[in-house]
């Protein structure tokens, strides 16, 4: 693999997965919004070619173009867990739309090996897709329209659904960034009385996943396209447990107290158990990863 196109490249995957490809000396190129957090790639943000989205077709036809990317690696979405009437275009159009143009710029310049983001959301307690709410729902639309591109048009690509990661660099407040500043300050930590279990994978092991899977489209797509992977850590926990592994690490106990759900709020309680990426499996183990995060590295 020579060159790699990254969509979303801003976002915490895409910084860590261009960091690696940028060390492993491929040409790696970005497409990015007006406004986009360019800084998120500092050291190498120079060693990244950036080409602007501006919304039209064009813009996506010159990206692919002159980036002539072996694999196009696609992270870009919008992501809201209850949508305003505003916001529910917003979600067609980062996640259907934008997606789909992207697909016709592929075709137009011959790159037809796709590696697609997903969510687990699209898997509400259901072995086939079963979207758990409107974002979900555009997610899942999107896969499908890929479906059609490999039928009509002889793309070639796979489907990585993410749980939740985690790792150094992170700038997202989520989940174990809040048990961490917790432990740290002493404070109360509000959780859902549910105790959801969750999947969390490290980034290393994620950024692993994409190199493998652009290595297989490239020498094998027959083996993976058209399929859809769970990259799972492998040690699924309740967030009372996730707690009780900080408290034990940290050598210090996590005030807590639990908050019910509104009425009509859908939670996962059980992610989904999918098909793994041949050839992957996590290496980090989930309290390795939390030494690892509460030491900076």
């Amino acid at each position: 693999m020579k060159s790699v196109l990254i969509t979303g490249i801003t976002c915490y995957i895409g910084c860590e997965l261009a960091r690696r490809l940028v060390a492993d000396g491929v040409r790696v190129s970005g497409i990015v919004r007006k406004g986009s957090q360019l800084d998120r790639l500092s050291p190498f943000r120079d060693q990244v070619c950036f080409y602007l989205s501006d919304g039209s077709q064009s813009s996506l036809d010159m990206a692919v173009s002159e980036s002539q990317p072996d694999v196009i690696i696609h992270l870009a979405g919008f992501y809201v867990w209850e949508h305003t009437p505003k916001q529910e275009a917003e979600l067609v159009e980062a996640n259907i739309s934008f997606g789909t143009r992207l697909l016709e710029a592929a075709k137009k310049n011959g790159s037809y090996k796709i590696i697609n983001t997903g969510t687990h959301f699209q898997y509400f307690e259901s072995d086939e897709p079963c979207p758990v709410n409107f974002y979900a729902q555009t997610k899942q639309a999107f896969a499908d329209t890929l479906l059609q591109y490999e039928k009509e048009h002889g793309f070639h690509f796979v489907n990585l659904i993410i749980f939740e990661s985690y790792g150094p660099r992170d700038w997202r407040q989520k989940l174990i960034q809040a048990i961490a500043n917790n432990q740290l300050s002493g404070g109360t930590l509000t959780i859902v009385a549910s105790d959801p279990v969750m999947d969390f994978v490290h980034i290393d092991d994620i950024i692993e996943a994409y190199l493998l899977a652009s290595f297989l489209l490239e020498s094998r797509p027959e083996d993976i396209s058209g399929y859809s992977y769970a990259l799972t850590g492998g040690e699924r926990q309740p967030i009372s447990e996730l707690i009780r592994i900080f408290e034990e690490i940290g050598g210090k106990l996590i005030a807590t107290e639990k908050k019910e759900d509104l009425p009509g709020v859908k939670r996962v309680l059980k992610p989904w158990d999918g098909p793994i990426l041949p050839g992957w499996q996590p290496k980090i183990s989930l309290r390795t990863g939390i030494q690892r995060f509460l030491k900076g590295n």
